[in-house]
């Protein structure tokens, strides 16, 4: 401990922790004027931040911080606010993916498509047969350049062309696709030595700074796949929302229940009475639509399950197989936690109907080919398919 008056000398070019003792009180002279003003003196100056230390047998130390912020490491954010929780709005939106719960990146099965290909063999396809203009006309002069480049980055990086790609170590694979290493190349263009980039990260620079239309469309066509977002796991806001809990669930967790679950958390929350207070015409409002919402569906679902049941099976039940197998993709694919429907529901209401098991094969195998649904066309219009995937909200 030191003097303000006689700092000591600091190095200029090393981090430093300075701690200002604002005040000591002893417990027999305790007031709690003066506590209050030293605090108010110590969060000045620190800018929020203050340590208490009680000296004694068995010393403790308390941090403090009147700011969102974890008071040891400093990471924090700004006061909650609606818009936080919206990834419309810049503020909420994840990062990465601007609220979009996708990115579209490089895919490394589409540069390296047949991994039992060695380099030699043409394995990284993205450069054995590259992008470049749309009359492909340099195609094999950039070609030869490319392989000139992975030839002096393998002799670098004592990589062997001839070894298949799956047998690679991933250290060696990681260097070719992403330049992990620091390997480089003497250009044949320029003549200067340069540093290897990676194949994947160069075709990542490539679209992003080409200003032909033509290679964007190429790369994004040939090389690019729609991914789930990693930062936010696809739902769509930034860290800092997803990290707000309320009795350990947080707002996307809340917001993918089925509406009676949901209306059953809201009723019943654990809360304190302070909490109780603030949040009670929330919550008066929040139930009152949820139970609006529920009234309105159910009735909408036993209309149109009533005159569901007046038709009749039929020989003919390709129709029927098609609209069911439409209707529960377009469900399960833009509201699967929603709606909360499953395959077997809809199977035990149509085995319970009498249609064929056609029906069932057909949903199981649903995932599996997107492309037949283009042609479906839905016979039994929207109304009586949506009572018939809906029926678990019954």
């Amino acid at each position: 401990m030191v003097e303000v008056a006689q700092p000591p000398v600091l190095e200029r070019y090393k981090k430093h922790t300075i701690e200002l003792v604002a005040d000591e009180i002893f417990v027999e002279e305790f007031e709690k004027e003066r506590l209050s003003e030293s605090l108010e003196n110590a969060l000045k100056y620190s800018k929020g931040l203050v340590h208490i230390l009680e000296e004694g047998e068995n010393p403790r130390e308390f941090t403090y911080s009147e700011n969102n912020a974890c008071a040891h490491c400093g990471i924090g954010f700004s006061d909650l606010e609606p818009r936080l929780f919206s990834f419309n709005s810049p503020y909420g939106a994840c990062p990465d993916c601007n609220g979009l719960g996708l990115k579209i990146e490089i895919d490394e099965d589409l540069v390296v498509p047949d991994k039992t290909l060695s380099i030699n063999g043409g394995a990284i396809a993205a450069w054995h047969n590259p992008v470049t203009t749309r009359t492909h006309r340099w195609k094999s002069s950039w070609s030869g350049y490319y392989f000139d480049i992975l030839q002096q980055v393998c002799r670098q990086g004592r990589i062997n062309m001839n070894t298949p790609w799956e047998k690679l170590p991933k250290a060696q694979r990681d260097l070719l696709l992403y330049g992990a290493g620091g390997a480089s190349y003497t250009s044949v263009i320029s003549g200067g030595e340069q540093a290897f980039e990676g194949v994947i990260t160069n075709l990542k620079r490539r679209y992003q700074e080409s200003e032909s239309d033509f290679v964007k469309e190429e790369i994004h066509n040939r090389f690019m796949r729609e991914v789930t977002c990693p930062t936010c796991q696809g739902q769509r806001l930034k860290p800092e929302a997803l990290s707000v809990y309320i009795n350990g669930k947080s707002i996307v967790d809340i917001t993918s229940m089925q509406v009676s679950a949901a209306l059953n958390y809201f009723n019943n929350l654990q809360l304190t009475a302070k909490e109780q207070t603030i949040a009670k015409d929330v919550l008066k409002e929040i139930t009152r639509i949820v139970k609006g919402v529920e009234k309105q569906f159910k009735v909408k679902v036993k209309i149109e399950l009533e005159q569901c049941e007046s038709s009749k099976p039929t020989d003919k039940k390709a129709p029927l197989v098609g609209a069911v197998i439409k209707a529960a993709k377009a469900v399960y694919k833009n509201q699967p936690k929603a709606m909360g429907v499953g395959g077997g529901t809809v199977a035990a209401y149509l085995r319970n109907k009498g249609y064929s098991a056609v029906v069932f094969s057909k949903l199981d195998d649903m995932a599996h080919q997107p492309n037949e649904y283009s042609s479906i066309k839905n016979t039994l219009g929207d109304a009586k398919v949506f009572a018939l995937v809906a029926l678990e909200l019954k």
